[in-house]
């Protein structure tokens, strides 16, 4: 089932950029697909989403966790109803014109990440 939708992802400053669009277009549970409109910006958190995507290929999950939760303390994934989500887990594919992504209500516990509010899945 697809959760129709725009998605908006932003930063957790004051105030907050538009990072990037994420319309959603499909779903492959838990997973959402989208494309991927990036804003200004994204240029200043495009070496993030690098190496996420780099340490998932390489299977350094105790880095992607950090890496993840870094992208969720200085991001905000923004539900269509404009509300914030609690977590999430996003990957930009090459070329950056497509997305992937799955969120939750509720966060994440994991004891190993600073910020049990927003870590990542």
């Amino acid at each position: 089932m697809t959760t129709p939708g725009v998605r908006r992802l932003h930063t957790r400053t004051t105030p907050p950029r538009h990072v990037a669009d994420l319309p959603v277009d499909g779903s492959d549970f838990p997973w959402l697909t989208s494309g991927f409109h990036p804003m200004s910006a994204y240029g200043d958190h495009r070496p993030l989403f690098t190496r996420l995507a780099h340490l998932s290929e390489t299977e350094r999950w105790e880095e992607f966790d950090a890496c993840g939760a870094e992208l969720n303390r200085t991001l905000a994934l923004h539900a269509p109803d404009g509300l914030p989500v609690a977590d999430f887990l996003l990957h930009v594919e090459p070329g950056e014109a497509r997305a992937r992504f799955r969120w939750s209500d509720e966060p994440v516990e994991d004891p190993a990440r600073e910020d049990p509010v927003s870590p990542a899945p």
